[in-house]
């Protein structure tokens, strides 16, 4: 569990819901941005921001919906997952470094990162929801993967 004074490094509930918000204003104002600049769209370039802007704004009626537990434990869920990917980008990045020179510092901060981590799993968990047991699964009719944790929400 995380330490009472590392509390203020866990994101908030409104800081988890409004960075989705953001990320979905700033790629549509990218590609309006674009559109005006080029004086017409880019059918294919124009559709990878667009697509975005809809999966973040989706995420993020996701996390709004329903009782404030489940909301809770989306928000744990996706904080948990973020906290992992970036795990795995600091750990790629710093496989260049095995002196440790180019990155000081950075070892203590893969654990503050892991410790943000775990806290994360452990809300999750107390609302029934096990984000360390990932599992995939193919669709038969579809023929997309869908992945997914232990337990709903």
């Amino acid at each position: 569990m995380y330490a009472a004074n590392d509390q203020r490094a866990l994101r908030s509930y409104s800081e988890t819901v409004s960075i989705p918000i953001l990320s979905a204003l700033d790629h549509l104002r990218l590609v309006t941005k674009s559109v005006l600049a080029l004086g017409g769209s880019l059918p294919v370039a124009h559709a990878t921001p667009l697509r975005t802007a809809l999966t973040v704004a989706s995420t993020a009626l996701w996390l709004m919906h329903d009782d404030g537990d489940k909301r809770a434990a989306r928000a744990a869920m996706l904080n948990y997952h973020d906290c992992s990917n970036y795990l795995i980008w600091l750990r790629l990045r710093s496989s260049s470094d095995v002196s440790g020179e180019k990155y000081p510092g950075l070892a203590e901060h893969v654990d503050r990162i892991e410790r943000k981590r775990d806290h994360y799993a452990s809300v999750a968990l107390a609302s029934g929801v096990d984000v360390t047991r990932v599992g995939w699964e193919l669709d038969p009719v579809s023929r997309t993967v869908r992945v997914g944790c232990s337990g709903h929400l």
